[in-house]
């Protein structure tokens, strides 16, 4: 079973891109560039993971990490984040359950291996791609 992702970004273009590099990989991934956008998918839809942008065009994603944290609870959550992380995001994303934060310039490589591996932590009876 081919592992879903929601990805939630307001940057459009790396939203393409990183939903061509983990087709690449062996995932499917549904991009949202708002908020209203990603509620509206997490009530309708079923995902193995999410990744959210930390600022959202003048929204919070801590704000989404707590809405997405509500209605499904055991979803591996990833911050992702262009600013610079200091020890009050850590905390914060923390507090709201997220898995973990990870920076916009890190490598793709390594998004997708933390992706995998929270995805088997999740679920150790389902292979991941």
């Amino acid at each position: 079973m081919t592992p879903r992702i929601l990805f939630v970004d307001d940057d459009i273009k790396l939203c393409e891109l990183l939903s061509l590099y983990f087709d690449s990989q062996g995932f499917s991934v549904t991009t949202a560039a708002t908020g209203a956008q990603a509620r509206a998918l997490v009530e309708k839809d079923r995902f193995d993971m999410a990744i959210l942008d930390v600022n959202l065009g003048g929204e919070s994603g801590l704000d989404l990490l707590d809405f997405v944290k509500r209605k499904c609870p055991s979803l591996p959550t990833l911050m992702f984040t262009g600013i610079d992380v200091d020890e009050e995001l850590v905390k914060k994303s923390l507090r709201g359950r997220a898995e973990g934060i990870m920076h916009k310039t890190g490598s793709l490589q390594g998004l997708v291996a933390a992706v995998r591996w929270h995805l088997a932590k999740a679920t150790p009876q389902q292979a991941t791609p």
